[in-house]
């Protein structure tokens, strides 16, 4: 996964360029953003979800809307690279703009719920669509 110091772009070695060294490859980087407040069980399995994509460039960042219970540790069990940004307010719609204040440095984003499980090649076709 991407982490914070991430740019927009990692570089991934690819073949051989005339010059004699190698080529690299630049792919973009994807921001995941999960909101969530006061997830339930599922939580866990959705994480794991964005940790098993087959795209090498996606950060996480799960912004908590107001739960009643911090989430952080149960977070950093399921996605331990995952940003953890909690808020006080309480609406998806504010929480995801909060997202979109934080997250720097990404190409595209990926706004979700805690209770969606990514099949492992969704962010790379969703990348060869756009």
């Amino acid at each position: 996964m991407a982490t914070a110091e991430s740019p927009g772009t990692q570089a991934l070695p690819g073949h051989g360029d005339e010059g004699g060294g190698q080529a690299r490859i630049e792919i973009p980087t994807v921001a995941a953003v999960v909101v969530t407040r006061n997830p339930g069980s599922w939580l866990e399995r959705a994480l794991g979800s964005l940790r098993s994509q087959d795209y090498p460039s996606v950060a996480a960042l799960v912004v908590d809307a107001a739960s009643e219970e911090d989430p952080s540790d149960r977070i950093a069990g399921a996605l331990p690279e995952a940003f953890v940004r909690r808020v006080r307010h309480s609406g998806f719609a504010a929480a995801a703009n909060e997202a979109l204040y934080t997250v720097r440095n990404a190409t595209f984003l990926l706004i979700c719920h805690d209770d969606v499980v990514l099949d492992p090649g969704v962010v790379r076709l969703m990348l060869e669509e756009a």
